[in-house]
Order: C-alpha cells, then structure tokens, then sequence
C-alpha cells in the first residue's frame, strides 16, 4: 500500500500558510511548513479530518492517497508541506487474478469474475481472471443414452444407438416395417453377434432391414444393420 499526496485544488496547497484567526500571519513549526491552528487557538491543523473534497478546496491542506492494485481512494487531509501519513489499511492482495477464489477476485478492482454454466440451469464460479482475460468453459456432459426418450435424440449421439422392437402388429408386407423404437443404448455401435446366455427366444427382427444385436449375456434387441460393430 502506497500514500501519495495529491496537489490541492488550484490556488491552494503547496505549503502556503492558513490565516490565523487574527488576520495576522499563520505561525509555522520548525521546519518551516505551513501549519495553520484552529479558532481555539491550538498548534493543530484544520486539515485533519477533512474529507477529500474540503480538503481540496482548503489552502495549505493535501489530500493524501493510497494506491493498491490500480486503484486509489483518499486515505487522509494533512497540511501541504508535511510527510504524508502512513495507509492505515491492510496490505495490498497481489496475488495473480487466477489463483484467487470468487470473494477475493470480487474485493479486487483490477480482476473479474468468470462463470461457467453448472449444467443444472444455473451458473457456477469458472475463475478469476484479469481484465483483459476470457475463460473457456468446459461442456456440460451428455445425458446417459439411456435417458434419451426420442429416436431423433438417439441418432444425434454418436456415443449411443438406437434399439427397436418388432411385435408383428401391424398390417404391412415389408420385412420390418413394424418395427418401432424402442430405447437408445450405450456404445456408437451395437454388438450384432454375440452367444446369449439367457433362456429367452430370440426376437424377431424383420431382417434384412433390422438385425439382431446383442448385450454381454442376452438379447438386445433390433438394430438397423449400419449400427453394427465390424
């Protein structure tokens, strides 16, 4: 934390000395800095405890200032001439904008927060950056497959397939035309050979537009032959 002492308004500051109370000349201390006193007749400055704005506008005062991060703030009026007070405020956080956690990046002018969507419909802290700085957010993961109720969502999914089930209902001559779907598995492709372990029959599947595909033990279901592993 730095003071500085910031030159007083036009016409005013730079040591020149306050009227005393008599009209007559202001006494100065030993050092020869102007120091004005107060209507009760004291060695004391009127400069302190001025605000910024009077103490700008009264002769022979200075704002002093204290600097942190790019930012400064009026910190104390003292009298033009005199060292400038010490910043009473706490040290100054200069640690880099993106090691900083949400609360210490917003106490800081010179870094800024960055948020990142939490796949809940709602945003969550990304990282603090610096002011000139973007964050690239990370996606949100895909749903499981199996969560996916539409075949439209099932075939945009590169990671999943899609199953179907032929009951024979339906009144048409084409071998799988009655085929609906059913639900959308894991895997980009679907196991079309495999040895069931299961004591089911096996399903129709209306080939050669569907075929049958297979889990680690039993049946799948129908798969359209493109969705097959080599």
């Amino acid at each position: 934390m730095v003071l500085s002492a910031l030159g007083a308004a036009a016409g005013c500051g730079g040591g020149h000395p306050l009227p005393a109370p008599d009209g007559g000349p202001s006494p100065v201390n030993g050092n020869g800095s102007g120091v004005g006193i107060d209507a009760r007749g004291e060695g004391r400055s009127p400069c302190r405890g001025l605000d910024e704005v009077t103490c700008g506008a009264t002769r022979g005062c200075t704002a002093g200032t204290c600097s942190c991060n790019g930012t400064t703030s009026f910190e104390a009026c003292f009298p033009s001439g005199e060292t400038a007070p010490p910043c009473n405020r706490p040290p100054c956080d200069v640690r880099p904008c993106d090691t900083l956690d949400e609360t210490s990046c917003m106490a800081r002018s010179d870094c800024k927060t960055e948020y990142c969507p939490d796949c809940e419909g709602g945003q969550r802290f990304g990282l603090c950056a610096g002011p000139n700085e973007a964050v690239a957010c990370l996606g949100c993961p895909a749903p499981p497959c199996d969560t996916v109720a539409t075949l439209a969502g099932c075939e945009a999914r590169v990671d999943c397939h899609s199953v179907f089930v032929d009951k024979l209902s339906c009144d048409c001559a084409v071998a799988g035309c009655c085929a609906s779907f059913s639900r959308c598995a894991d895997g980009g492709k679907a196991a079309c050979k495999g040895t069931p372990a299961c004591q089911i029959g096996t399903p129709y599947c209306g080939a050669p537009t569907f075929v049958v595909s297979y889990t680690t033990s039993c049946f799948e279901g129908c798969v359209r032959p493109t969705e097959c592993a080599p």
